[in-house]
């Protein structure tokens, strides 16, 4: 008999959801889940972000004790803000987590990024935006992923 869906955690997904699809969802929406009476307790959603950040990019986000952080309190938070010493990954680790709550839900997300400049927005925060999306679009599953890139407003949109 086909499998009319997939479980985990409880939650029922579609049979054609991927296992990457299924934990970014459970990553994003963990919060509604919740709020419509599944019961959320036996899983991390920062666990879920991990393993997908980990199957999406794997070698291009270096995987630091600090990323691996910035992961799970990306997962957790409603609004998430950090400082931190130069080269140590955050806009990596940001520009991946954007890039896959995103591709959850293109279009209902909006994954504002600031700087302190217009030019460290391009250089810093925009540039590994742009690198993972790039990336993603050009997967060798040949997993079609919305979406185009505006450089001049940087967006990627619709």
């Amino acid at each position: 008999m086909p499998e009319t869906y997939k479980t985990r955690y409880g939650i029922d997904f579609p049979p054609e959801f991927s296992e990457v699809f299924m934990d970014l969802t459970l990553a994003k929406k963990w919060k509604l889940y919740r709020d419509l009476g599944c019961d959320v307790s036996g899983f991390d959603p920062g666990d879920c972000l991990e393993r997908a950040v980990r199957a999406l990019w794997p070698g291009s986000v270096k995987m630091t004790p600090w990323t691996v952080d910035i992961i799970h309190d990306f997962a957790r938070e409603d609004k998430y803000a950090m400082i931190g010493c130069g080269s140590s990954g955050k806009s990596y680790a940001m520009a991946a987590c954007g890039n896959a709550f995103w591709l959850v839900d293109p279009f209902y997300t909006a994954v504002i990024v600031g700087s302190a400049t217009l030019k460290d927005l391009a250089s810093r925060a925009w540039s590994p935006f742009l690198s993972l999306f790039t990336e993603l679009k050009n997967n060798r599953a040949g997993v079609p992923i919305p979406g185009k890139i505006c450089n001049n407003v940087y967006a990627i949109v619709n």
